[in-house]
């Protein structure tokens, strides 16, 4: 099932991904054993081809924002393998919904975004990955024990080798869980520490109904400070919203 998942892979990033899973061989024969059991049972997402699909649509060097989710959506052809994203034409889940809205608080000359696929920010070097890259049909978080290692530890491989290049990147966590993914790097303290401290991170609570209303996340700006901080780098800043959604503020 991996190897099929990885042969998606059209970008430079498939190297790195292969050398961490095969430093956890766990995780192949789990998901072995996962299709396997459940196979004509129940369903595994995103498809296998979209397992990695947050690692195709741009190379190494154009990274510039990661934005880390919990797990795939558990219902049928939401998941895509971006996270927080679904397909184009699925309804728009209650945690995307308050992402798209607080775009639209920020730069309030669009239209509202109702297109829940997130790839045109893939496609500017936005890495939107899930703490866990696959679950069980309607079985939320079923999958997490099988990638709770490989996650941290690809965060910290990312952050290290940007840091050799001094490409500093952002970092946008949301909640408790995509949080934890800094304290789950597994190596040396010292390593990670240097790793962390050269990058920039934004933290908030997530954007699911409940905790945004308890934890303030519409008054976060990570969106706004997130462009300013690629500019204060002389990279260009991300377009948060699908351009054809700007309004025209020259029309009568």
């Amino acid at each position: 099932m991996l190897e099929d998942a990885l042969d998606e892979i059209k970008t430079d990033w498939k190297p790195l991904i292969t050398r961490v899973l095969s430093e956890h061989p766990d995780i192949a024969l789990q998901l072995k054993g996962e299709y396997t059991k459940y196979n004509g049972i129940t369903s595994i997402y995103p498809p296998v081809k979209k397992v990695f699909s947050a690692f195709n649509h741009f190379n190494q060097a154009d990274l510039k924002v990661i934005i880390i989710g919990q797990d795939p959506y558990h219902q049928k052809g939401q998941a895509n393998g971006l996270a927080f994203s679904v397909e184009e034409g699925v309804k728009i889940p209650p945690s995307l919904r308050n992402i798209l809205k607080k775009i639209q608080i920020e730069y309030t000359q669009i239209r509202p975004i109702k297109n829940g696929d997130l790839t045109y920010l893939a496609k500017q070097g936005v890495l939107l990955i899930n703490r866990t890259l696959t679950v069980r049909d309607s079985q939320a978080n079923s999958h997490q024990k099988i990638w709770s290692k490989f996650t941290p530890h690809l965060i910290k491989e990312i952050l290290l080798a940007n840091r050799e290049k001094n490409n500093s990147i952002v970092l946008l966590l949301w909640g408790n869980n995509a949080m934890k993914v800094l304290k789950d790097m597994d190596g040396d303290m010292e390593v990670k520490k240097k790793a962390i401290a050269f990058h920039q991170i934004f933290m908030s609570c997530h954007p699911s109904p409940l905790s945004a209303v308890r934890g303030k996340w519409f008054n976060n700006e990570h969106f706004t400070r997130t462009n300013e901080y690629l500019e204060s780098l002389g990279k260009e800043k991300i377009e948060w919203y699908p351009e054809e959604l700007k309004l025209d503020l020259f029309t009568n």
